[in-house]
C-alpha cells in the first residue's frame, strides 16, 4: 500500500496463475480500500475507506511504480533461498512481476544474476517496449515460456559441458521438456 500516493500493487511471480491470481487479489484489495457497503440478512454491513494521504482522497488506484528489471537475492532475507536468483520484470497493470531462477552450483551468483537481466532485457526489447505492462496478457504468457527455456538451455547446456555424453542425452530431454508449448507444437507437428 503506497498511502502517499493511494495506490496498491501485489508482487507476484510470472505465471499465468500468478497474473490472474494476482489480480484478483488486487481488484478486491482496491474495492474493500474504497471502502464497500453491504446487506446479510437484513443487517447493513460497511467497511469505511482507508484513508490515505494523497491531497482530496480520490479513491485507491492501482500501483504504476516500476522496479524495472534488476536481480534481488532472496538469500538476503533467508538463507533457505541461498540458490535461487529473483528478477524484476516490471509493472503488469498493478502487478510488481518476478522470475525466479535456481543458481547452478558452482556458478557465481553475481555473474549469474546479470546474464539472467541481460536475458530479460534482450527479450523486452526485442519485443520493442519499455516496460511489460505494455504487453498484452497473451504476449506476457509467451515472455514467461521464453524466459524459462531460456534459463532451462543454459543449465542444460553447462550440465552437458560437465556430464560428457550422459550430459548431452540429458540436455536434449531437458530442452525438448522444456520448450515453450507453441515451439514444440510448431516443431513436432510440422
Amino acid at each position: 500500500m503506497n498511502f502517499s500516493e493511494g495506490k496498491l500493487g501485489e508482487i507476484k511471480p510470472l505465471s499465468i496463475s500468478g497474473v490472474t491470481e494476482g489480480y484478483a487479489q488486487l481488484l478486491a484489495a482496491i474495492k474493500i480500500a474504497n471502502g464497500i457497503e453491504w446487506d446479510y440478512n437484513g443487517q447493513s454491513i460497511s467497511i469505511p475507506k482507508v484513508p490515505h494521504y494523497f491531497g482530496g482522497q480520490p479513491d485507491w488506484t492501482p500501483e504504476d511504480w516500476s522496479p524495472g528489471i534488476r536481480a534481488l537475492s532472496p538469500a538476503a532475507v533467508d538463507t533457505y533461498f541461498r540458490d535461487f536468483l529473483v528478477v524484476t520484470l516490471g509493472n503488469y497493470r498493478g502487478l510488481i512481476l518476478y522470475k525466479r531462477f535456481r543458481i547452478p552450483r558452482g556458478r557465481d551468483a553475481a555473474e549469474y544474476a546479470k546474464e539472467a537481466v541481460r536475458s530479460v532485457e534482450r527479450l523486452v526489447e526485442q519485443l520493442g517496449v519499455n516496460d511489460i505492462g505494455e504487453l498484452d496478457p497473451a504476449t506476457l504468457e509467451v515472455v514467461n515460456q521464453t524466459l524459462e527455456w531460456t534459463i532451462n538451455t543454459v543449465l542444460l547446456q553447462q550440465l552437458a559441458i560437465a556430464g560428457g555424453v550422459a550430459g548431452a542425452a540429458y540436455l536434449t530431454a531437458g530442452i525438448v521438456h522444456s520448450m515453450p508449448t507453441t515451439m514444440y507444437t510448431a516443431r513436432f507437428t510440422g
